[in-house]
């Protein structure tokens, strides 16, 4: 029979929370910093034939510092922070798995499209660090060393010196009325109707996905 699921995480929402084993993976991943970071993934980008060469990289956010000019105490910080993140992020990714081989091995994956996408751009927002907030943050979630990051107790959010990353050539982020805000991840999955690998330049509007 027909059906249609729907399969809403709240991952990847502050605060960043994984499994031990899913942060160990990237305890010290992001230790080269956000400005290599942003390099390396618009040059994958490019690679991967997702923009067109040429296009440019958006310059650093004027609020966020040059990786190499924060104190070694700082880096480690914003370091274990991003970390949170992605050990998140991966966890998701293999929930998502599991429903996509269910669909393999039940027969059902050839008549199945699957949709993921995303609700809006990376997220700037750090509630825990907004000056009328701090208390009530600290008496909820009052682990705050670099080790409880994404652990019970903490509040790990990424602030928009790793919210750059996730808009690379794109400007501004969740909550604005940019394309950093406004363009979000979409893959569409059809084994036998979509040819793998394709991009489209096709317009998109997220509430209209369920109703089709």
């Amino acid at each position: 029979s027909p059906f249609v699921a729907v399969l809403s995480f709240q991952s990847v929402h502050w605060p960043h929370h994984a499994p031990d084993e899913y942060l160990a993976r990237y305890a010290d991943r992001y230790d080269v910093g956000w400005d290599k970071i942003r390099r390396a993934r618009h040059q994958r980008l490019i690679e991967s034939g997702l923009l067109p060469a040429g296009t440019p990289m958006r310059e650093r956010d004027p609020r966020v510092s040059a990786w190499n000019e924060l104190d070694a105490a700082t880096r480690r910080t914003e370091a274990r922070r991003m970390a949170a993140y992605a050990a998140m992020l991966d966890h998701m990714d293999y929930q998502i798995g599991r429903v996509l081989e269910e669909l393999e091995s039940s027969g059902r994956a050839r008549n199945t499209i699957v949709v993921f996408v995303s609700d809006n751009g990376p997220d700037q927002s750090e509630p825990n660090r907004a000056p009328r907030a701090v208390a009530w943050y600290a008496a909820r979630y009052p682990e705050t060393s670099d080790e409880s990051f994404g652990r019970p107790g903490s509040f790990p959010t990424y602030g928009p010196q790793w919210a750059q990353s996730g808009a690379i050539h794109l400007s501004g982020y969740k909550g604005q009325a940019t394309e950093g805000g406004m363009r979000v991840p979409l893959i569409v999955r059809h084994p036998e109707g979509i040819a793998g690998g394709q991009r489209t330049d096709a317009f998109a509007f997220a509430p209209d996905l369920v109703p089709t």
